[in-house]
C-alpha cells in the first residue's frame, strides 16, 4: 500500500491519501452511481407509464411536465427533460437497455433520446459508454441524422419505389457554434475548391490579427479525408477519448 502526499510548492505536506483507500473510494462510487443510474432509469419507466394511460391529467396540471414536477419535486426544466426522454423510451431499446441495467446515466441517455433516430440507437449507446457527456452532446448537436424511414417508405414496392440515397456523395457542410466550455468552435467538409475560398480567408484573418496586435495568432490545423470516408460516432470515438476533444462534421450516413 502506497501512500500519496499532497505537496505545495514550498514543500509542506497538506495530506496524504493511501492508495488503498482511493481505489476503495473509487469502487465505491462507481457502484453508487450504478444504483444511481437504475433509479433514474426507473423514475423515466414510470413518467414513460404516466404518458401512456394519461394519468396525469387532472384539474390544474397542464402538461406531463407540471405534474412530474409538482410530484417529484424537480425544477420545471429537469422535469420537462425527463418527460422528453420518457417519450423516446419504446424507440431505443438498446440504449434504455443499458439505462435500465445502469451502465448508463440520465446526462448520457438524455442527448440520445433528444437526437438519435431510432436506426442509431446501438452504436450511438456504444459511443456514451466510451465519451464523455461533453463529447456525446457535442457530437450529436454536430450532426445532421437521416430521419427514419416511414412506414409508407418499407411498403412501397415496384417500380414507383424511390432509388436509394447516394450514400457516396459527399455533403458539403459547415458548422459554428459556442461549445459547452463557451469556446467558439467551427468545423466543416467541403469541396476542394470551396474548401480553398474557406483556407484563404482563415489566413488573411489571422494575418490581419497579426498585424494588428503583434503576437502569434492561433494556428489553423488542417487535415484531409477521403471523400468515401464515412463520419460517424464508432469512428470518432478513438479521438474523443484519446485527445479529450472530438472533430465533428454535421451530417452522417448509416
Amino acid at each position: 500500500m502506497v501512500a500519496l502526499e499532497h505537496v505545495y510548492d514550498g514543500g509542506m505536506v497538506v495530506g496524504t491519501l493511501e492508495t488503498g483507500t482511493l481505489e476503495d473510494l473509487e469502487d465505491r462510487l462507481a457502484d453508487l452511481c450504478g444504483h444511481r443510474n437504475v433509479l433514474d432509469a426507473s423514475l423515466v419507466r414510470l413518467v414513460a407509464e404516466t404518458l401512456e394511460t394519461g394519468v396525469w391529467e387532472m384539474p390544474g396540471v397542464v402538461s406531463p411536465a407540471h405534474w412530474l414536477s409538482w410530484k417529484a419535486g424537480l425544477s420545471a426544466a429537469h422535469a420537462q427533460q425527463v418527460v422528453s426522454v420518457a417519450r423516446r423510451r419504446g424507440e431505443l431499446p438498446v440504449t434504455f437497455g443499458a439505462f435500465d441495467a445502469g451502465e448508463l446515466s440520465f446526462d448520457q441517455v438524455a442527448p440520445i433520446a433528444t437526437k438519435a433516430p431510432r436506426w442509431a440507437d446501438a452504436e450511438l449507446c456504444e459511443f456514451a459508454r466510451l465519451a464523455t457527456v461533453t463529447q456525446l452532446r457535442r457530437v450529436l448537436r454536430s450532426y445532421d441524422f437521416p430521419p427514419d424511414p416511414t412506414p409508407d417508405d418499407d411498403d412501397r414496392r415496384g417500380d414507383d419505389r424511390d432509388p436509394p440515397p447516394d450514400v457516396g456523395e459527399p455533403v458539403e457542410c459547415v458548422s459554428l457554434w459556442h461549445g459547452d466550455d463557451g469556446r467558439w468552435e467551427l468545423r466543416g467538409e467541403l469541396d476542394a475548391e470551396h474548401g480553398a475560398v474557406v483556407d484563404a480567408a482563415l489566413r488573411e484573418a489571422l494575418d490581419a490579427l497579426f498585424r494588428r496586435d503583434g503576437v502569434k495568432a492561433t494556428k489553423v490545423e488542417r487535415w484531409s479525408r477521403s471523400p468515401t470516408d464515412r463520419w460517424t460516432p464508432s469512428s470518432m470515438s478513438g479521438d474523443a477519448t484519446a485527445t479529450g476533444s472530438t472533430s465533428t462534421s454535421t451530417s452522417t450516413t448509416r
